[in-house]
């Protein structure tokens, strides 16, 4: 999603526009780079004139990382509790409770 800060009917070669007369005014001539480039998009051009930027995160930052690579790595399935429950209803040992489901419903359900 692209949030444009410059009102929504301000279009790129409006702002080209603008660049080239607030040059003009700062330097008392014609920009010629300025003019060559504008065939080019305002990205490109920012891009273009722009040294690297080094972004360094907090260690909560890359703490939350970590953990987000860590879940997604789990496939979200306890193996344990699996085999425990098919052993369970196996062995006769899984009694379901009818009205605790029915009211898990309701809930799940708003009623």
């Amino acid at each position: 999603m692209v949030n444009d800060i410059n009102g929504p009917n301000t279009s790129s070669s409006d702002l080209i526009g603008a660049q080239k007369r607030a040059q003009q005014r700062v330097s008392g001539s014609e920009n010629t780079s300025l003019e060559q480039s504008s065939n080019q998009p305002v990205g490109e051009q920012a891009s273009a004139d722009k040294k690297p930027v080094s972004v360094e995160l907090s260690q909560q930052a890359q703490d939350l990382k970590k953990l987000q690579d860590q879940v997604a790595q789990q496939d979200g399935v306890d193996s344990e509790r699996v085999q425990q429950l098919k052993a369970d209803i196996a062995a006769g040992r899984y009694q379901v409770n009818a009205e605790q489901v029915a009211n898990k419903l309701i809930d799940f359900e708003g009623f």
